[in-house]
């Protein structure tokens, strides 16, 4: 506390570069009473770092708000799409590009024969165009192949989607309740299609892979028995054969630590080791 009332007294200056998203590199300098020193990566702190074995620390704000350098990091997230929504959308540039040269070829016909319906009044109406005959017919065999694009097809495969998420949802053959346990309530809980533009890729997969344990399932670590000094505590089974629940010996470790002073030091070694040496973080439901 001392140190920190000393700190009113000084003149610190702290000389940072422009904000970027560079988060291995860092370029500044400090300025503590007309001494400087230069600043790197190993003095810059960013969100999320973990300081250990330190009593205290003294800090300065560098980057905040838009300028720190996670925002600068981050990204919208990129839009899902399936496989068949990836092929339509390719489909629907390749029939607009050969709906434009169908266009494109029907209006150099029309002008190259104009000459022969010229005469006829209700084909070849006489009215000056804004734009020259190639251009003006462009635009109107464009219009007439129009009928090309399919685009009802959006709103169909859209409204599949949305029934074949209901259908997800509702499904009793997909509904999880795990016995003898009391997860979401006791009540379990359905399938969720959390993008409806994805139910189509379900039909597709062939293989899963998974890295671990955990993943794809509920990984639940259960301490059940310990060994201490080549001895056991703890039961894998009860006396009917049923798996026990939770750890059992905690009766045999205390009475084994009153009667034996020589299994006493290890017992509380290996308590000491669980109780420090872990990275379980303490949350509330």
């Amino acid at each position: 506390l001392q140190q920190i009332e000393t700190l009113k007294t000084k003149t610190v200056k702290v000389v940072a570069e422009e904000p970027n998203g560079n988060i291995h590199n860092f370029k500044g300098s400090l300025d503590y009473n007309g001494k400087k020193d230069s600043l790197s990566a190993t003095q810059l702190l960013l969100r999320g770092t973990v300081l250990r074995n330190t009593a205290f620390c003294i800090g300065i704000v560098v980057y905040c708000g838009g300028d720190t350098r996670m925002i600068l990091n981050s990204r919208p997230a990129p839009i899902k799409l399936s496989s068949l929504e990836f092929f339509t959308n390719n489909s629907m540039k390749l029939i607009l590009i050969a709906q434009g040269l169908l266009a494109l070829l029907s209006s150099l016909l029309h002008d190259q024969y104009k000459g022969y319906f010229h005469h006829l009044w209700y084909i070849f109406p006489h009215k000056n165009l804004w734009l020259p005959d190639i251009c003006a017919y462009w635009l109107t065999f464009f219009t007439l192949y129009s009928n090309l694009m399919p685009i009802s097809l959006y709103p169909t495969t859209e409204f599949c989607n949305a029934m074949q998420s209901y259908f997800i949802r509702n499904d009793k053959d997909l509904f999880y309740r795990e016995p003898d346990s009391d997860f979401n309530g006791g009540d379990g809980f359905p399938a969720r299609a959390r993008s409806s533009n994805l139910c189509t890729e379900l039909g597709q997969v062939k293989y899963i892979f998974s890295d671990k344990t955990g993943t794809l399932t509920q990984n639940v670590m259960e301490l059940k028995r310990l060994s201490i000094g080549g001895v056991k505590y703890g039961k894998m089974t009860g006396d009917t054969g049923e798996p026990t629940q939770g750890f059992t010996g905690k009766t045999d470790i205390q009475n084994a630590m009153k009667s034996d002073a020589k299994t006493k030091p290890g017992v509380e070694a290996l308590l000491e080791a669980l109780a420090v040496t872990h990275t379980v973080v303490l949350t509330e439901k």
